[in-house]
């Protein structure tokens, strides 16, 4: 109960500082440095102060006072060794761009490699918070008059966002852990002793449930996991890594484009499909029918290629499908910070794809039917021979092959 509490108030602790983080620093004021007569009023605005590093940024200029004729040069300014020293190195690859009647300079900022001994400017520096810097603009105009001027940057790490990334979505799942979302649902009818569900589920490791505890919530009614939900938990994950780590480089969110609000749609609607399915499949079997086996069935991995025990290609194609897709949105991100555009085709291929399998899952036998077929033939048996069928030892003794075939569709559900 102590590490419970530890680990809630660990969690509650980093919610509330992570905003700080973001807001350890107002956006930060031009500076001018040095200036000349001319010009007296800072013609420089940076569009974005956190810069990611071998990335193209852009300074918006007043036309009121810089010309295209007029000349700039760019150098980044940092400090290193806790600091006690200054670097400068000069920014290369510097143009003008005219856009609706506004005049920017756009240029590459230096790669990180190129900058390393940043690294030395901190101790907590790119782990919590993004390096500082300026970028030196030195202007001259046609009349030769110049000045300079400073605009605070802050430099993010992308390892770091990639790290952070990854450690909301394992914190996401320590949470989850934490709520214990159970995957056993009572099932009303079995003796004592004959449900051991739950004594298989306490027998894995706790670093397993650890990673299983989030598919609890992508459980069908029989108790096995959904492709379909696990579908959509895929897209979660996506997003939510996809949101801190564009966040912590950018500080900006990340745009959700309408093929990735399609992609979940399609997951939600496969979802609602295959549970209606599923429930109109659903048959709730006597006590005495229950008790010929014993239950030990828990969720496992292999649900999600396979169909009462049965490998079925219809959900193997979509779990591929799924992450494949999911595999190369998380690159893209990671690339070009921003969800991809994601081609029609694909979008049409993983459609079609749900759309095959609830089709497949709405034409297979149903379970509970068969289940109902064999139970009638098993009464009509005891009934033809006069033998009683009150309990499960009396169901076990009549001798009947159909008993047997019960008892093998329960296995395959229960056990």
């Amino acid at each position: 109960m102590k590490t419970k509490l530890l680990l809630l108030l660990f969690v509650f602790c980093f919610l509330v500082y992570l905003p700080l983080i973001f807001a350890e620093e107002p956006s930060p004021e031009q500076k001018t440095c040095a200036p000349s007569t001319s010009p007296s009023v800072n013609p420089f605005k940076l569009e974005k102060y956190r810069i990611v590093p071998g990335t193209l940024f852009r300074i918006e200029t007043d036309k009121d006072i810089f010309r295209e004729s007029d000349r700039v040069s760019l150098t980044l300014i940092y400090k290193t060794e806790n600091y006690r020293k200054t670097k400068r190195i000069d920014i290369k690859k510097v143009h003008l761009k005219k856009e609706d009647n506004s005049l920017f300079i756009e240029a590459t900022f230096p790669e990180f490699r190129e900058i390393n001994e940043i690294k030395t400017q901190s101790k907590w520096r790119g782990i919590l918070l993004p390096y500082k810097g300026d970028i030196e603009i030195c202007y001259k105009n046609k009349e030769e008059a110049t000045a300079i001027f400073l605009l605070p940057v802050k430099i993010p790490h992308v390892k770091w966002a990639y790290i952070w990334g990854i450690v909301i979505v394992i914190l996401s799942f320590v949470i989850i852990s934490l709520l214990k979302p159970n995957p056993i649902k009572k099932q009303i009818g079995f003796d004592k002793g004959k449900d051991k569900s739950m004594e298989e589920w306490k027998k894995l490791s706790i670093w397993k449930k650890l990673f299983l505890y989030p598919l609890n919530l992508a459980i069908t009614p029989l108790g096995t996991y959904s492709i379909s939900r696990t579908q959509i938990l895929v897209w979660t994950y996506v997003t939510i890594f996809g949101l801190i780590y564009v966040y912590w480089l950018t500080e900006s969110f990340l745009d959700i484009t309408s093929q990735v609000l399609m992609l979940l749609g399609i997951g939600g609607s496969t979802a609602i499909g295959s549970k209606i399915n599923a429930i109109s499949k659903t048959y709730e079997v006597p006590p005495k029918y229950l008790n010929l086996v014993e239950r030990k069935r828990i969720p496992r991995l292999n649900d999600l290629i396979s169909t009462e025990g049965r490998p079925s290609i219809f959900k193997f194609q979509m779990l591929v499908f799924t992450l494949l897709t999911a595999y190369m949105v998380v690159v893209e991100i990671a690339k070009n910070y921003a969800f991809p555009q994601i081609p029609e085709n694909l979008i049409a291929l993983m459609g079609i794809s749900s759309a095959v399998y609830i089709g497949n899952e709405i034409t297979q036998e149903n379970v509970g039917e068969k289940i109902k077929k064999k139970i009638e033939e098993i009464e009509k048996y005891a009934k033809d021979n006069n033998k009683s069928f009150s309990t499960h030892t009396d169901i076990e003794n009549l001798g009947s092959p159909e008993v047997e075939e019960l008892r093998n569709i329960l296995t395959s559900i229960y056990s």
